[in-house]
């Protein structure tokens, strides 16, 4: 009984802890308990919460927000729209360094014209807070536009917005280093690096958690949406894998991976995903290079009028004798410029279960296992990448029994293939 008896006591007092638990009001108006951030946040206690009313919020006491450690709840009252902390390109907007974890939680506030050499609204090291519905947008540093996610920090980032953030060098949005983020249902659109990630860099043995988001109009030198790179990561280290699955990518552009770039000394598994209309030099969705114990696996992916003048879908660099690219289950098709796959010279790439058609430069594609044939999407042309009844990337259309492509059916048969033609022309049939 004794245990049992250990657990209630240890429930009561977590009760008894909640019952106690305040709620502190900021308040520009004067009406509520302080009128500045930091004030509420220095007078909470443990378990607390700091509520902020509508405002725009400027001044020292509302930028650089340090929780000291302490697990505060810092939400707002009306959401990110009418809750601004407009730091004035004067620093950052939070400074989270005492081992927050997270039952620290900042949620609903839209964080603008941050300004720092690392992290222009959010610096985060050796710690982990809940970081929920916040838009970033127009901040600026030259690691990490709007975050940087530093040693020994694993934050929570869910349903947030990264809108124009720009890096002069790494991570247009989010740069993580030797750190393991989790981001979940977020928006990138419109972020920009220097050198590469310009919405996300992810680097020195950093690992990252993407799910179900969405990379749009992100630009960088490699990697236009994403780059995925250990350099620099102590030899001999179990790496844990970045896992990039059920997120889409739109109209992102760079030298190498339009989209997502993937490096050496990097483990990282991709499904799921969606790459359209991304273009680059080489590798206009993807970019992989398997130098150096990497390796970069694709599944289940749907990359359509993606261009580049080496490989409109995948680029893969590497040598022999080390991992490699691996590219299964995916539709590969009606790239502008280049073929399905560009493999350099020696370098080891394996392919099954695929389905290429119509690209500018050619569909071959090395393996017993890849079909030319058409996916017969319901609207290629308008962006609805879903199965038609009768494609072959259906599993009960195909002999391998397989789902290949990201998206499922939802339409009824399609009676004619797709024509191809250039993406400029479609969009000129909207103007």
């Amino acid at each position: 009984m004794k245990p049992y008896a250990a657990l209630a006591g240890c429930a009561l007092l977590v009760v008894a802890s909640l019952a106690t638990a305040a709620t502190i009001r900021v308040d520009l108006s004067g009406s509520g308990d302080y009128t500045t951030i930091q004030q509420g946040l220095d007078a909470a206690a443990e378990q607390d919460t700091v509520l902020v009313a509508a405002g725009t919020y400027t001044g020292p006491l509302n930028r650089e927000l340090d929780f000291h450690g302490k697990a505060v709840v810092l939400t707002s009252e009306s959401g990110p729209g009418s809750t601004i902390i407009d730091c004035q390109n004067a620093g950052r907007g939070f400074y989270f360094h005492a081992g927050e974890f997270w039952w620290t939680v900042v949620e609903g506030f839209t964080v603008t014209n941050g300004s720092a050499y690392e992290g222009g609204a959010v610096w985060c090291e050796i710690s982990s807070p809940a970081i929920f519905n916040c838009v970033f947008s127009d901040n600026s540093a030259n690691f990490g536009g709007a975050m940087h996610l530093g040693v020994g920090s694993a934050p929570d980032i869910e349903g947030c917005v990264f809108l124009d953030n720009t890096a002069i060098d790494y991570g247009g949005g989010i740069y993580a280093y030797q750190s393991q983020p989790y981001v979940l249902e977020c928006e990138f659109t419109g972020n920009e690096a220097g050198i590469n990630g310009g919405a996300l860099s992810c680097k020195a043995a950093s690992s990252t958690r993407i799910l179900y988001c969405s990379f749009e109009d992100n630009t960088a030198a490699d990697g236009g949406a994403i780059y995925v790179g250990m350099l620099g990561a102590p030899g001999g280290e179990s790496f844990i894998p970045t896992i990039i699955s059920f997120s889409t990518f739109f109209d992102n552009s760079a030298t190498r991976g339009g989209a997502l770039f993937s490096n050496s000394f990097t483990l990282t598994a991709v499904s799921f995903c969606t790459f359209a209309r991304n273009s680059a030099v080489q590798g206009g969705a993807v970019y992989t290079l398997t130098d150096f114990d990497g390796f970069f696996n694709l599944q289940n992916c749907t990359l359509v009028w993606n261009n580049a003048h080496y490989g409109g879908g995948l680029c893969c660099a590497g040598v022999p004798d080390y991992n490699q690219t691996t590219v299964t289950t995916s539709i590969i098709a009606f790239s502008e410029e280049g073929t399905a796959l560009y493999r350099q010279d020696y370098t080891p790439v394996t392919t099954n279960f695929n389905i290429v058609y119509d690209n500018a430069g050619g569909n071959y594609m090395e393996g017993p296992s890849n079909l030319v044939a058409d996916p017969l999407l319901c609207g290629a042309l308008t962006g609805d990448y879903n199965l038609c009844e009768n494609s072959p990337c259906r599993g009960a259309n195909n002999e391998w029994g397989f789902l290949i492509g990201s998206h499922r059916q939802i339409c009824g048969p399609c009676e004619s293939p797709v024509e191809h033609t250039t993406w400029g022309s479609i969009k000129g049939m909207y103007r």
